[in-house]
């Protein structure tokens, strides 16, 4: 499966919207049966964006042979999630992203996040 950056920022948006630091991961409910979101939630941990109260990474199902068990647990964004989240969420760099890596990496986005971050700032700077 691919990393699709769309569904990244839409699992991220939720988040970021969110008027608490902690969201229940019930709000994921609707997207749970979905292979693609927990293929997008894993490689987000992965990353280690995403926290639970002990600052452990945010697992909250496990697999079996035939069945995936999950349970509600209250996650945030670290300041690592924050910063990805700044990149993720600008229109320019998700189609930048989109037209010259097919097959990009979360390693990858994650090093082409910090740059293309790093250069707003130095833009932001400079003017």
């Amino acid at each position: 499966m691919q990393i699709d950056i769309d569904y990244l920022k839409t699992i991220l948006d939720k988040f970021v919207k969110s008027n608490t630091q902690y969201i229940n991961t019930s709000v994921f409910k609707d997207f749970l049966e979905d292979e693609k979101f927990l293929f997008h939630w894993d490689i987000l941990l992965d990353k280690r964006v995403i926290v639970d109260t002990q600052g452990d990474l945010g697992k909250f199902y496990s697999r079996t042979t035939t069945d995936i068990n999950y349970w509600d647990i209250k996650v945030r964004l670290n300041d690592n999630g924050y910063n990805f989240y700044e990149a993720i969420k600008d229109n320019e760099f998700r189609n930048k992203i989109k037209k010259n890596f097919k097959n990009i990496s979360i390693e990858t986005l994650g090093l082409v996040a910090k740059k293309f971050l790093d250069s707003k700032v130095n833009n932001f700077l400079i003017n």
